[in-house]
């Protein structure tokens, strides 16, 4: 009983033609367990892109996460957080755990943004077959 589920990518400071490439990168992911589509403004953002080469895509996102200078009269509770992928030429340290270095190879975009998914936004465990259920444990 595996239902398909498709994510809507939102992305800060991703230039127009990284933007295309991801896009095209999205419906290849269209035949496998987890899918990704460009959010549009009517789709609740699930995952966020960020360009971390950016200094102002990553200020942006600071505000948007509300943990940078600027901080909201109403707090940070507010506003849920989001499971980010970062966008780098080089590693980034091991304080950000998911992030796709360039050039955008589809194998590896969809290998993190899969990773993201199993373990920031996968609610519901698969039962494993011949595992009992869980009230007989």
């Amino acid at each position: 009983m595996n239902s398909k589920k498709t994510y809507a990518v939102a992305m800060i400071g991703i230039p127009d033609n990284e933007r295309h490439v991801l896009t095209n990168i999205f419906r290849l992911s269209l035949y496998r367990a987890h899918s990704y589509k460009l959010a549009t403004t009517d789709d609740p953002m699930e995952i966020l892109v960020v360009d971390a080469d950016d200094p102002k895509a990553m200020a942006e996102w600071r505000t948007f996460r509300s943990d940078g200078a600027t901080q909201p009269a109403f707090g940070q509770d507010i506003k849920p957080k989001i499971p980010t992928v970062m966008v780098t030429k080089e590693k980034l340290s091991d304080s950000l755990p998911y992030y796709i270095r360039r050039p955008f190879v589809a194998t590896r975009v969809l290998g993190v943004l899969d990773q993201l998914v199993s373990k920031e936004l996968s609610f519901t465990r698969e039962r494993v077959i011949g595992e009992a259920p869980p009230n007989q444990r």
